[in-house]
């Protein structure tokens, strides 16, 4: 056994009550749905640290790569490797009944339980944790979250320890047991997220294959079939599914992975194998034929009129924004212009600014000494906290909903410990403030302050803002998080995303990213829960389509909860991996359902605005607001 040193002062020990096992996976790219794992390391860890069992290989995923670009490289690479349902074995006894830890442990773990599925296996993992999620939740001091940000953070200098898989691995566990003295000081609860296990057998795996044409809409038999038709299958072929979709792809015909009221035509070779869902579509007018039929249309498809995307030559570096400007403090489209009938608009005693005269004035950014001031709140009643916090972010600082290293002042109400100066936590004496000093602070002027700043912050927006994302900003993260003993109460928190064209609406179904339907198949957006009281949107503007001009992110509370019952909800926003800005909504009351944010094209610019729209309906209302089929 060998033993994985933790940088920081204490005990390196695991928590009890679970048992751990680091793993790292190497993969032929980076969709869940098509590419495939080519290499893995799993090191379990004992409850002191030691590595009691460690393996790692590569793999050989046969003839499929996936859609990776190292294809011929990495035939030559893994030569001679197993194949994974060889080593399923092996894999299992290090994995059964374990929490994974793994950076971004989300996708992870969707590609090894991609693998047991394709082997059918059940997979053995019973829970995981993303040590970029838990380094998000401390809070650390760190320009940015990569793994080599963080190994850098606690001092840890990479190792070579024979192939890649084997290295991160290591670098992970390093990192993972640096984190835990950290988060049991601050007494924040680790971020496990537990894992339903799938049933064994083989998925689904739809390669959907971005179509250059426009969708010319529904099939209609005396026209005959038209490039850029949406066309989905049900039920089982007699050519390869596979194949037949990529025949489909070849034509000029844009598959679905799934049949809803968006799709143009639906293939069935037997209408009662799915006789429910058949005879929606035929009510909703969608023509459902048969493979024979199809083979026949595909033999004279017409021609149909490419996509064409926004001019893109002549980008510049985008400015700063302006704070006096009109379009910036005007939103264009705000969500509660839709009809009461579908839903019912929630009057806020703190609206969204409609005009120049109510948009909060943010001194400068530059200049504010509040801006790196990140003030947890304490007591008080829902009301009087909401007011602070509000008051807090009108000053350029940052609410804390947590508490976490990037914590530097403590603002307590309700007079428990509101004579104290300072308070140790975590190891560090932090300051208490009063609800006086901030009454007292003028929102149009810097304020002189004698508390250090210790801690680099980012844009701290207020509701309604408007920031520019640069022209080089591709990957665009929204990171939401709630209280972390929200759970405790039995809140169950949802965070959803829509792809919205100029009418405000989704275009298909697969324009609505959920639980159930957690990301698309061209990767243009996906939803990943790493943690019991955080998930993130994550959105790549190059793959958008041309057709959405928005994305609407929002929070669904489950049940008949509410935002007044779950507290503030703290939303960060990454863009190319580097902090973007931070924003904290905490106006609810009675609302099930609130917008957070959104991020939209703009004179070939890409805009995020802090939004903060709540509605007391549930989330099929604000689905259905949003063009979404709920049926």
């Amino acid at each position: 056994m060998r033993h994985i040193e933790a940088h920081v002062p204490g005990d390196a020990g695991l928590p009890e009550g679970r048992r751990w096992a680091v793993a790292h996976v190497e993969t032929s790219g980076t969709r869940l749905t098509s590419d495939r794992v080519i290499g893995l390391c799993i090191l379990v860890l004992g409850g002191d640290g030691m590595v009691e069992d460690e393996y790692a290989t590569a793999i050989d995923p046969g003839p499929d790569f996936g859609l990776g670009s190292l294809h011929h490289r990495l035939r030559d690479r893994l030569a001679g490797a197993p194949h994974f349902e060889d080593v399923t074995d092996r894999v299992v006894d290090l994995l059964h009944g374990r929490t994974l830890v793994a950076y971004d442990a989300s996708t992870h773990y969707g590609f090894l339980d991609g693998e047991f599925r394709r082997a059918d296996i059940a997979n053995p993992i019973v829970s995981r944790l993303c040590v970029r999620t838990l380094s998000r939740r401390l809070e650390l001091d760190v320009p940015n979250l990569q793994l080599t940000s963080l190994a850098e953070h606690w001092g840890i200098e990479r190792r070579p320890m024979g192939d890649k898989a084997r290295d991160e691995a290591d670098l992970v566990a390093r990192v993972f047991l640096s984190t835990l003295g950290l988060a049991d000081s601050l007494e924040l609860p680790l971020p496990v997220v537990e894992c339903v296990a799938n049933k064994a057998g083989a998925p689904r795996l739809s390669r959907r294959v971005p179509c250059p044409w426009v969708n010319p809409g529904r099939f209609d038999p005396g026209v005959g079939l038209v490039q850029g038709t949406k066309v989905a299958i049900i039920g089982t072929t007699k050519t390869p599914r596979d194949a037949l979709e990529r025949k489909l792809a070849l034509a000029g015909l844009d598959v679905m992975s799934t049949a809803g009221s968006h799709v143009g035509l639906v293939i069935c070779n037997d209408r009662t194998s799915g006789s429910t869902e058949v005879s929606r579509l035929l009510d909703d007018g969608i023509s459902v034929i048969p493979e024979k039929t199809l083979e026949r249309l595909l033999e004279s498809v017409l021609p149909g009129i490419p996509r064409t995307k926004p001019e893109q030559d002549g980008w510049t570096a985008l400015p700063a924004v302006d704070e006096a400007s009109p379009e910036r403090a005007h939103p264009e489209r705000p969500v509660e212009t839709a009809s009461t009938d579908s839903i019912d608009a929630v009057a806020s005693a703190d609206p969204v600014p409609t005009s120049l005269a109510e948009q909060p004035t943010v001194p400068s950014f530059v200049d504010n000494p509040w801006q790196n001031r990140h003030i947890l709140v304490i007591g008080g009643t829902h009301e009087d906290a909401a007011a602070m916090r509000s008051k807090i972010a009108r000053l350029g600082g940052t609410p804390a909903i947590n508490l976490s290293a990037a914590v530097t002042d403590l603002l307590v109400l309700g007079g428990d410990g509101r004579d104290r100066k300072t308070v140790t936590i975590g190891g560090r004496e932090l300051p208490v403030l009063t609800p006086e000093i901030l009454k007292e602070a003028n929102e149009n002027e810097a304020m002189h302050s004698d508390i250090v700043q210790r801690r680099p912050g980012v844009r701290s927006l207020a509701r309604g803002e408007v920031v520019d994302l640069h022209m080089d900003d591709t990957q665009v993260s929204i990171h939401a998080s709630w209280r972390a003993d929200s759970t405790r109460d039995g809140i169950i928190v949802d965070i959803v995303g829509f792809m919205l064209s100029e009418e405000n609406s989704v275009n298909c179904d697969e324009d609505f990213v959920f639980y159930n339907f957690p990301s698309r198949d061209d990767g243009a957006m996906a939803l990943t829960v790493d943690g019991n009281c955080e998930q993130s949107i994550h959105i790549d503007l190059k793959a958008l389509p041309d057709n959405c001009v928005r994305i609407a992110i929002a929070a669904a509370i489950e049940g008949t909860a509410t935002f007044g019952q779950l507290g503030p909800v703290a939303v960060k926003v990454e863009a190319s991996e580097q902090p973007e800005a931070e924003f904290v909504l905490d106006a609810g009351t009675t609302e099930r359902t609130m917008v957070l944010c959104e991020v939209y094209r703009r004179a070939n610019r890409w805009r995020l605005r802090a939004f903060g729209q709540g509605y007391d309906s549930g989330l099929d209302a604000l689905a259905t607001l949003y063009g979404v089929d709920v049926k």
